[in-house]
């Protein structure tokens, strides 16, 4: 598995079959099938737990449930709809039908997940646990939403398809690395273009920004809560950007 010719778009050969690389415009179906891998192995022992409270012997059940692999839960527990999830999931992802029902162990089952998230560039984000410090991570996210600091697909696809015929036909790992060289020639355009103008009283959009994104409206709640948090980023030079977005919210 040579990682650095991955952009050849060539399967991956693994012992239940080759992983291909999905293409720009099959990426919603990749997002609606993916949505799956969101739900591990604790999150589906809480789902049976809370849903059958009047089940009797509900917590011997969950012991139970604890002691398997994540894969025997998926492959013995249809009705949570995991197996036809992964199955739909690999099945899109490999070239041939039925590679989940090769899959032994949780090991397995991670490293073939991961594979699949590494080709395609998917990424979860997992909430953070403290809700005050998710919160704020919100609002750090509006942020830069106003200041067209979100990079989305329709953005990457967009200025790739100024350079790329046929974007929609790459591989969406290939849309990231196209994207990746661009970004980093217009960073070096623009550290030039710095270099002799000075920019503190300029308002600079992002080239990659997407004008079409909706802003987020906050109510008085989340400016309240600005108001009251500023400081979390205030001593943090690499936060001054968010705190004037923040301040302008």
């Amino acid at each position: 598995m040579f990682k650095e010719l991955w952009f050849l778009e060539n399967p991956v050969e693994t012992r239940i079959g080759n992983c291909r690389f999905i293409k720009v415009k099959e990426y919603e179906k990749l997002l609606i099938l993916s949505s799956i891998l969101q739900l591990e192995k604790t999150k589906a022992i809480e789902y049976i737990k809370d849903n059958n409270k009047l089940t009797e012997g509900i917590d011997k059940i969950v012991e139970t449930l604890n002691e398997l692999s994540f894969i025997e839960i998926i492959r013995n527990i249809r009705e949570l709809g995991l197996y036809e999830g992964y199955s739909n999931l690999l099945d899109f992802c490999f070239e041939d039908k039925g590679c989940f029902d090769l899959v032994e162990t949780d090991e397995e089952l991670t490293f073939y997940i991961n594979l699949i998230k590494e080709m395609n560039c998917i990424i979860f984000e997992k909430p953070c646990l403290n809700p005050e410090l998710e919160y704020f991570n919100k609002l750090e996210r509006i942020a830069k939403e106003r200041k067209g600091e979100v990079i989305t697909f329709k953005s990457m696809t967009m200025n790739v398809g100024l350079y790329k015929d046929n974007v929609l036909d790459i591989s969406i790992y290939n849309l990231h690395e196209y994207f990746n060289t661009i970004a980093n020639n217009k960073n070096y355009d623009t550290g030039t273009l710095f270099q002799t103008v000075s920019t503190e009283k300029m308002q600079i959009t992002p080239w990659y920004a997407d004008l079409s994104i909706k802003k987020t409206e906050l109510d008085e709640v989340d400016k309240k809560f600005i108001g009251q948090h500023l400081h979390m980023v205030k001593d943090n030079p690499e936060q001054k950007g968010t705190i004037k977005a923040l301040n302008k919210l």
